[in-house]
């Protein structure tokens, strides 16, 4: 929902580090590995917005008419939407510049926009493997890099039991985190959460 124009994502530790939620007009990209909980957290977000218009996307066959849509939408809800987009790694988007393009239509309507990219193997091969800023500069599947500068918040997803699938809660306080990246007008730093992995959620501590 939109509380002082900015979208609240449910997750209270989240929404105080922007400082009341996603402004209108931004671009948010959340990124992880795969099954890291990149789409239970896109849901958590709808769900907490449900009395609010959402537009879900979850492949690339309306992306070519994006705007158009997003036109209609926001006429229709009053521009009381948001616009989500899921698997973008997956979008075949040629040569254009997506990032620019998801940024625009933020803009242009005055509305969120929220994404979520699988990250690259590569952060794998470190010793410590929670996301950063440089994990997003990779490039995705035909998309250019400046998906990563034009987002004005970025978020990295990290569960320990991701990677240890012995690991339990006897054996110590578990990592499931939020790490906020990248926040154009805000506070980074790490949130610690509780992935329950039945109900596919991510849950405060």
């Amino acid at each position: 929902m939109f509380e002082n124009d900015k979208l609240k994502t449910g997750i209270r530790q989240l929404d105080d580090m922007l400082e009341g939620g996603l402004p209108r007009g931004e671009f948010m990209l959340i990124g992880g590995r795969p099954g890291m909980g990149k789409t239970s957290l896109l849901k958590q977000i709808m769900k907490n917005s449900e009395k609010t218009v959402c537009l879900y996307l979850s492949d690339d066959r309306c992306f070519d008419h994006l705007t158009s849509i997003a036109e209609a939408l926001c006429q229709a809800s009053n521009y009381e939407c948001f616009v989500v987009l899921d698997d973008l790694d997956r979008f075949k988007v040629g040569e254009e510049d997506a990032g620019f393009r998801l940024k625009t239509v933020a803009k242009q309507f005055n509305i969120p926009v929220i994404g979520a990219v699988k990250l690259p193997r590569d952060l794998e091969c470190r010793k410590d493997k929670r996301p950063d800023i440089c994990d997003f500069h990779k490039g995705f599947m035909g998309m250019e890099p400046s998906i990563e500068k034009d987002a004005d918040v970025i978020l990295g997803l990290y569960r320990e039991s991701y990677y240890n699938i012995d690991f339990s809660a006897e054996d110590g306080i578990r990592k499931d985190e939020i790490i906020v990246v990248k926040n154009r007008h805000g506070k980074t730093g790490t949130i610690d959460m509780s992935f329950d992995g039945r109900k596919r959620a991510w849950e405060e501590k």
